[in-house]
């Protein structure tokens, strides 16, 4: 089974106070229910992640199964 992450479903405070986070900070943040083990990559898996990212111009992140 694979696990992907869920956006988090966040009342108006916790909304708000990431809202006024990312403003003060420049930056967006995203906030996930439960984030599972980020996976442990080979080097020669990364090099496929990072070939397969630059082709596509997309982020890939890799999550432990």
């Amino acid at each position: 089974m694979i696990i992907c992450p869920a956006p988090a479903n966040l009342s108006a405070a916790p909304l708000a106070e990431i809202q006024a986070l990312e403003k003060k900070v420049g930056v967006i943040l995203i906030a996930y229910k439960q984030v599972p083990k980020i996976a442990r990559l080979t080097g020669e898996e990364m090099e496929t992640v990072r070939k397969v990212e630059q082709e596509t111009g997309k982020i890939l992140l890799a999550y432990e199964t």
